[in-house]
């Protein structure tokens, strides 16, 4: 059942650690948030080995109502969804870390997630993305990730400083078609200053390889896009591109 205000768990307390749970079933009426495990308070928080699936809101939360936690780990888990438009993101991360201790979320694998209405649970979302970095939520590493059956993979929003998106794996992703609430999909959706991207493997991806809403020095390098849709977004300006493999797509980066 539903427990503090939206979320299955809570955690506020430094350095806690949550390992080897599953957390799924939560509920919470309709255009409301209904996490699996809220992160809302304390630094150096680590999520792992987790499975956390079927709720109507994120899988997990870090959220940026003060007092905000920072650094927090996210690692080994398996987030996802069968819900559709009834469910949010695998994890929403709106507080990062510090420059010397940045959050990190890495090595988990997440499916099934579309954008979300709000009309049979979450507050809403337009995109539908497994990993969404958002509001404070600068300085974080993204990487090892496994994606697919999403209708957005990795989401930089908010204009997030110092984030690196490196070794993910996306693939098999959804149709547009399948998803015609969604504002765009796309492997990569950006809004961020100071963001790497590079040695990220995109293969089977219908929507946007790249979407770039706006970008400050942002390099997209290294990466392999194959089978993809097109490259688009309010501005194509304010990032690099080099040294990547194009295949089967429908447009590239220029």
């Amino acid at each position: 059942n539903v427990q503090w205000t939206g979320r299955i768990a809570r955690s506020e307390g430094d350095r806690a650690t949550w390992s080897y749970c599953r957390i799924h079933g939560n509920y919470n009426g309709p255009a409301t948030d209904a996490a699996g495990l809220g992160i809302d308070d304390g630094d150096d928080v680590v999520v792992e080995y987790c499975t956390i699936w079927g709720v109507h809101g994120d899988c997990i939360i870090v959220d940026d109502t003060p007092p905000t936690p920072l650094s927090t780990v996210i690692r080994y888990n398996t987030l996802y969804t069968t819900l559709g438009p009834c469910a949010e993101n695998g994890v929403d991360m709106k507080v990062g870390g510090t420059a010397g201790n940045p959050a990190l979320i890495h090595d988990n694998t997440l499916y099934g997630f579309r954008s979300c209405t709000g009309t049979c649970g979450g507050s809403g979302n337009p995109r539908g993305e497994a990993i969404g970095v958002r509001n404070d939520g600068d300085h974080v590493e993204i990487y090892n990730n496994e994606i697919y059956d999403c209708s957005t993979a990795i989401v930089l929003d908010d204009n997030v400083d110092d984030i690196e998106v490196y070794r993910n794996v996306i693939h098999d992703m959804a149709n547009p078609a399948d998803d015609t609430h969604a504002d765009s999909l796309s492997a990569f959706w950006i809004r961020a200053r100071n963001a790497d991207i590079y040695h990220n493997t995109v293969d089977n991806v219908p929507g946007d390889s790249v979407y770039i809403y706006s970008a400050t020095n942002v390099t997209i390098e290294n990466n392999i896009f194959h089978d993809c849709g097109g490259v688009t977004g309010e501005t194509l300006s304010g990032y690099s591109a080099d040294y990547n493999l194009w295949s089967g797509c429908t447009e590239t980066l220029p």
